[in-house]
């Protein structure tokens, strides 16, 4: 199956239907609070409200930072900004945790409560600063974070989950092909599961998309 030709065969009609299930099916998303990670390089004094230097050279402040970026990610735009957030903290930690996201049988027993516990710890060089957020209650969300959603039933059913929630970059063309989709017809992003799952987690992990600033950071982050 092409799925790239599938995608663009979606219709208007269609379209105008998944803003409608959105409006009317915003389980997903409760609550409605999502992690932005980020790691920058570590100090002596790792202050989050004072100027930090990023991994590829930058300078800014961390709690104040703008979470809107050009990326080459899952579900990134061309020439356009987007913001990757996940539904819980260790998710985001996982996301951008280069040794965790490329481990395919990361646990939680063996490796992530051993990082909180600090006994491990795979970026000794690196000090994150995970902030949160709120989503807007009104944010147009397209859902593609389990088989069953409208979308899939649309267009490709699990064989397109299947490819949605994948490792493999090889895969990105069909994620990217659904941003840019999602952006013509006015969602303001996506949610999707994550790939990066841990393997004794009792439920799937959620990852949030943003194509507009629809989302507010909380004042205890």
């Amino acid at each position: 199956m092409n799925y790239l030709e599938k995608i663009e065969s979606l219709s208007d009609e269609e379209s105008e239907e998944l803003k409608k299930y959105a409006k009317k099916n915003s389980d997903w998303n409760i609550p409605n609070e999502w992690w932005n990670g980020k790691y920058y390089k570590l100090t002596d004094n790792n202050d989050g409200d004072v100027l930090h230097e990023t991994l590829d050279g930058k300078k800014e402040i961390p709690n104040r930072r703008d979470v809107f970026v050009i990326s080459k990610g899952r579900f990134s735009l061309k020439d356009e900004p987007v913001a990757y957030f996940a539904s819980e903290l260790s998710v985001a930690i996982i996301e951008t945790t280069d040794e965790f996201r490329d481990n395919d049988e990361l646990s939680y027993k063996e490796h992530l409560s051993r990082y909180f516990q600090g006994i491990d710890n795979p970026t000794p060089d690196k000090y994150g600063y995970p902030l949160r957020f709120m989503l807007d209650e009104k944010a147009i969300v397209l859902d593609l974070s389990h088989p069953d959603r409208l979308f899939f039933k649309l267009l490709g059913g699990l064989a397109l989950y299947t490819k949605v929630t994948s490792r493999e970059k090889s895969c990105y063309p069909i994620c990217n092909k659904i941003s840019a989709l999602a952006y013509q017809y006015g969602f303001d992003g996506i949610a999707y599961r994550s790939a990066r799952t841990l393997v004794d987690a009792s439920t799937d992990y959620t990852c949030l998309v943003l194509f507009n600033n629809v989302i507010k950071p909380m004042c205890d982050a």
